[in-house]
């Protein structure tokens, strides 16, 4: 299972209780290599995601992921990964030493695909994640610098499976109910692919700044759901809600919470023919 609290292996703590946190098995190998699994997700076997911490490494390690080989990204795409390594958890660099191949030992002795991959960094307590991560309190400060600069408030959409919140928020228009040309923005109905969150950043800074922003904002009303998924972020999935359902696969079932009050909120302006383009 995940490790939600600091976990010692020789003199390394492993701290996988961060937000979006993801790691299990983790362990010290005999050469000083940092070795760990991607737990499971609920709904299928594709997982992907990490994002863990490790306090008191003596040097610049290695890195082992043992379970590789049963992730969703596998063989020739493992060789272009780059994990991101932090000394604080808010400044990233990547990894520039990877490799993918067969560890072999006793219990494996035809070998074991392991994709491997060493810190460009050492510090006291050091990062590790897949990617750049995006998380819910990331997510909020980022609407709270919004707060003074939206003329409409920033709302909820609805709650997700286990209750939370899945904010919303508008650029451009008079009202929450406004009834000219739509454009809505839907961001990470995959949690795990955080690149979109920062995307999303930069087109609202357009969008608020660029003078061609406000010729957009005076023309269509824009409506944003930075993350949809906001379980599967706070759990550190990479494809899947807390049901195990895919979002990105669920717009005919509508299986899941996240997608049902998705639909709901955009369902007068589809009754209205007022959605002029939805990005995804």
């Amino acid at each position: 299972m995940a490790v939600k609290a600091p976990h010692t292996a020789g003199n390394a703590t492993f701290i996988v209780d961060l937000p979006s946190g993801a790691a299990r098995d983790p362990q010290l190998l005999p050469d000083g290599a940092v070795a760990f699994s991607i737990p499971s997700e609920p709904g299928g076997s594709e997982y992907l995601w990490f994002h863990f911490a490790v306090a008191r490494l003596p040097s610049a390690v290695d890195f082992v992921l043992l379970n590789a080989a049963g992730a969703h990204q596998t063989g020739e795409r493992w060789s272009i990964t780059r994990p991101v390594f932090s000394a604080d958890g808010r400044t990233w660099v990547r990894a520039e030493e990877t490799s993918y191949s067969r560890q072999f030992s006793l219990k494996e002795p035809l070998g074991k695909p392991v994709f491997r991959f060493r810190a460009p960094l050492t510090a006291e307590t050091l990062h590790v994640a897949y990617c750049y991560p995006y998380t819910l309190p990331m997510l909020h400060d980022f609407l709270a610098g919004l707060a003074d600069r939206l003329e409409v408030p920033a709302g909820v959409l609805g709650q997700s499976e286990e209750g939370r919140d899945i904010p919303r928020f508008q650029i451009g228009g008079s009202s929450a109910s406004d009834a000219g040309p739509e454009i809505w923005v839907i961001c990470r109905e995959h949690p795990g692919e955080t690149p979109a969150s920062y995307v999303l950043e930069g087109l609202t800074g357009a969008l608020l700044d660029h003078p061609a922003g406000r010729r957009l904002r005076d023309r269509f009303t824009f409506h944003v759901v930075p993350l949809l998924n906001v379980d599967g972020a706070e759990r550190g999935y990479y494809y899947h809600n807390a049901r195990g359902v895919n979002l990105a696969r669920d717009w005919s079932d509508f299986a899941s919470a996240e997608a049902r009050v998705l639909r709901q909120a955009m369902e007068p302006s589809l009754r209205r023919g007022t959605v002029r383009l939805v990005v995804n």
